[in-house]
């Protein structure tokens, strides 16, 4: 029996970009990595223990036939329709792997400094999981203009960004726009990163499915029926983010912080996330530990856009601890534990369960190519 194999677009169109690198002025500059994961879930309300195999692969290109445009491109495994996980479970009766394009876009760089972007894309913009999930890449354009200084103050970068998340009807379409102000310091022995900016979504009733995190208020029929949901909340996010570096014994220490208010919220409006890492992996042997704790109040982001690690995007409290070793270039080896709680545990009249302790564990093994 002949076997027919399906080509998908995604495909094709990364062979097509792959296709002219022989032109690209500098490059192309081509990078893969891999990630196998072991993972546990333990302790969720109701629940038996969960363990499971993940994967993740990923290959991206990018250049540009002259030094001030590039093209880029990615492709990884992943469901497309879960912009927020690239990750594949290796429980699914040894199907094969989804793959698809999670990046596709233009950078124009006209004048020193400057980029600007169209397509699909990494958030140029400073952000944490905690408000904007690293696996989400948004769509739309941006730009950013980063200004070196002399002295201490060594860069101020102002980013603005435009992005388009769905169109259901001709006269609503979903978008997240907004700005950030980005300066970088270094004291010699202290160095700061901080950055400030606004994040403003709108019309986005349409993600209100796809954020359980968030309040959703029902939308019935002349009959009764539920139709839908629209968020309770409008999300105009003020986030604020900060490191600051130094040595301790030789050693170097990172302390690091965000804080985000989302003015659009009357309550349950806060979350942040602050903690310290201890280390870092440059060299084959090198080693680091991370500890972060965090508070998410449920409407302080937009669940669909935030971070999945701890299972519960917003309206938890949670410790994240991690250590990794550097094993050779390229080769990172990775022990991560997240320990959270549902908010909602605290609020008379819910299930006193749903705020019991639950455990994420993690082992990664990454490889960079």
């Amino acid at each position: 029996m002949t076997e027919h194999r399906t080509v998908t677009p995604s495909l094709v169109v990364f062979a097509l970009l792959i296709a002219p690198a022989a032109s690209y002025a500098a490059g192309p500059e081509i990078s893969a990595d891999l990630r196998v994961r072991s993972e546990s879930n333990l302790d969720a309300p109701g629940k038996d223990n969960h363990h499971r195999g993940r994967l993740r692969a990923r290959v991206a290109i990018a250049g540009g036939p002259a030094d001030w445009v590039d093209v880029g491109v990615r492709a990884t495994t992943g469901n497309p329709d879960d912009p927020n996980s690239q990750h594949v479970n290796m429980t699914d009766n040894l199907n094969s792997f989804p793959l698809s394009m999670d990046r596709i876009y233009l950078r124009l760089k006209p004048l020193k400094g400057l980029s600007v972007w169209g397509g699909k894309f990494s958030h140029p913009a400073k952000v944490r999981e905690v408000v904007w999930d690293g696996d989400v890449q948004p769509q739309g354009a941006a730009a950013s203009w980063q200004f070196a200084l002399g002295g201490a103050l060594q860069s101020v970068t102002p980013t603005a960004f435009y992005y388009l998340i769905n169109n259901p009807d001709p006269d609503n379409v979903a978008t997240v726009s907004g700005g950030q102000v980005r300066v970088a310091v270094d004291a010699g022995s202290v160095t700061v990163d901080f950055a400030t900016g606004v994040i403003v979504f709108s019309d986005i009733d349409s993600l209100a499915g796809e954020s359980p995190g968030n309040r959703i208020e029902a939308v019935t029929n002349d009959a009764g029926d539920e139709i839908g949901g629209t968020f309770a909340s409008d999300f105009q996010l003020i986030d604020t983010t900060a490191d600051i570096g130094f040595e301790v014994g030789g050693l170097p220490v990172k302390l690091s912080a965000d804080v985000v208010l989302n003015t659009g919220a009357d309550d349950d409006n806060l979350g942040w996330w602050a903690g310290a890492t201890l280390g870092q992996r440059k060299s084959p042997g090198d080693w680091m530990v991370k500890y972060h704790l965090s508070d998410v109040a449920q409407d302080s982001v937009v669940s669909a856009m935030a971070q999945d690690d701890f299972r519960l995007s917003t309206g938890y409290q949670g410790h994240d601890v991690q250590f990794g070793v550097r094993v050779a270039d390229g080769f990172n080896l990775t022990a991560k534990a997240y320990l959270f709680k549902s908010k909602a545990g605290d609020v008379d009249g819910t299930d006193p369960d749903e705020g019991q302790m639950q455990t994420r564990a993690r082992v990664d093994v990454d490889m960079r190519f």
